[in-house]
């Protein structure tokens, strides 16, 4: 007999712990001595894909640089394709990466490389075939010798927009810097409008640069700005008009002397919210988020401060989709050791930043966790590099995913599908079946223990039965089955 059982949120997880970030799978390592494994990291909406840079590796020469794309199986993290390597020696391929929302195409940076003159620096494309990561179009050069083009970098959540910054270009100056914006035209990348350049020689302007999801506005950091105090820094905002980019709003300064204000930035999917980083804000820096009201960009919420044991807070920012939540780093945080390095996420309650779970720190120091800190759209998994662990080798470098649980008010726990799933046989001796009443494509089943730790993860496409079986031990269990539309339902099951 098919049973329908419904999800009593509020005392399922009665027993459970408090809620926490809970590793994802095992480390995902660097590959030898100083690799630098995880300097850049990004994750894609639902965080089951993860790009990571390596920007130290050797395998294409000395400093050549690598790419390595990973994917959740439910399981374990598995490499989803070959490595993706610099082309010689120098280039510090990896130095910059971010993959689209669906986990398809990748942009990285390689400012080293000497393609149009030493150290012009470059940003490459790639697209999965479904079976290797295959180039999509030519390299996209900087525009001289020097420029460093592709130390930063963001991509639309299609794709197809891709905005760069060379932080050395001397168009306005020497080491003003620059943010170009390119568009796929089904062929190749073309520019997207004119250079964006640095208002004065020294501003390293394009230090940082984030983009919106449709690509038609991004932020862009100045760390050396010095509008109002020596290196104090600036963020400007710039939106498509339909023919070229124009500023949205107006500069947003940095306070103090060498303060870093925009030493890193995010912006939310509609490009209405964006977060700045300010590494050397007093005391132990600082993070400020800024949402656009009217016809001006004002501050949300205080300022979200580092604690008494960090040193760079604020050295990596990612924001949700929503810019409700984000995810921030401070890879010399010394609280387990010297530059051990930690990662938080923060939450927006409707009137402040109120940290989400526990803090996350580095095994050991030196360890530099935080050094990149990537949050998925969604919210639910954030991954942090730590370019010092040795766990390989010195310095290989090692990524870790992590997945938020609440057990005691676990809001994904919600039953809009329940009135269309079946699960059987309950108890069952491992096996069971779930039943759908329409061919769904695809669908989601996810196992968690009594804790809500998450146990397996698997996706089904175009089917309306699935048949599933629970490996571990007997015990209680809970079935959580998605669709792709955002309605799910949990289930109460238990192996005998």
């Amino acid at each position: 007999m098919k049973i329908t059982f419904l999800l009593l949120i509020t005392s399922i997880f009665s027993l459970g712990t408090n809620a926490q970030w809970n590793q994802l799978g095992a480390d995902i390592n660097g590959e030898s001595i100083d690799d630098y494994c995880g300097n850049a990291v990004s994750l894609n909406h639902h965080g089951n894909i993860a790009a990571v840079g390596s920007y130290g590796n050797n395998d294409s020469g000395n400093n050549a640089g690598q790419v390595r794309i990973f994917e959740w199986t439910g399981n374990t993290w598995v490499q989803r394709g070959q490595d993706i390597n610099g082309e010689s020696m120098g280039d510090s391929f990896g130095t910059a990466v971010e993959i689209d929302s669906a986990g398809n195409t990748i942009a990285i940076g390689a400012p080293g490389n000497d393609g149009n003159g030493v150290n012009s620096g470059h940003v490459q494309v790639y697209e999965w075939d479904g079976s290797s990561w295959i180039q999509k179009g030519m390299n996209i050069d900087g525009e001289y010798a020097g420029d460093g083009s592709g130390n930063s970098l963001s991509i639309s959540n299609n794709g197809d927009i891709v905005a760069i910054g060379a932080i050395s270009n001397d168009d306005s100056g020497s080491t003003a810097g620059q943010v170009r914006v390119f568009e796929w035209d089904g062929t190749n990348w073309q520019q997207k409008g004119s250079d964006i350049d640095g208002e004065n020689a020294g501003d390293y302007f394009g230090s940082s640069v984030s983009l919106s999801a449709d690509g038609n506005l991004f932020v862009a950091g100045a760390i050396n700005n010095s509008d109002i105090a020596l290196n104090s820094g600036q963020v400007r905002v710039y939106e498509w008009n339909g023919s070229d980019w124009m500023q949205k709003g107006t500069d947003l300064n940095g306070l103090s002397v060498n303060g870093g204000f925009g030493f890193s930035v995010s912006m939310n999917n509609q490009g209405n919210t964006f977060a700045t980083g300010i590494i050397n804000g007093a005391p132990y820096g600082l993070v400020k988020v800024y949402e656009w009201i009217g016809n001006g960009w004002l501050q949300k919420g205080s300022n979200i401060h580092g604690h008494s044991n960090s040193q760079d807070f604020g050295y990596s920012t990612s924001l949700s989709s929503s810019g409700d939540t984000i995810a921030i780093s401070d890879n010399y945080d010394y609280t387990n050791g010297n530059a051990a390095g930690k990662a938080e996420v923060y939450k927006w309650d409707g009137s402040s930043w109120t940290q989400l779970g526990q803090s996350v720190y580095g095994d050991t120091l030196n360890n530099q966790l935080g050094r990149s800190v990537s949050l998925s759209k969604n919210a639910k998994r954030f991954a942090v590099g730590a370019i010092g662990n040795s766990d390989i080798a010195q310095s290989s470098g090692q990524v870790k995913v992590f997945e938020y649980q609440d057990p005691t008010n676990y809001e994904d726990l919600s039953n809009t599908y329940e009135d269309i799933i079946s699960i059987y046989p309950n108890p069952t001796k491992g096996i069971f079946s779930v039943d759908l009443n329409d061919l769904q494509n695809p669908v989601t089943l996810r196992l968690y223990n009594i804790t809500g730790q998450l146990l397996q993860e698997k996706q089904y496409h175009k089917t309306n039965h699935i048949n599933h079986e629970i490996h571990e031990s007997p015990g209680v269990y809970f079935v959580e089955i998605s669709d792709g539309k955002g309605n799910k339902s949990v289930f109460k099951l238990v192996k005998e």
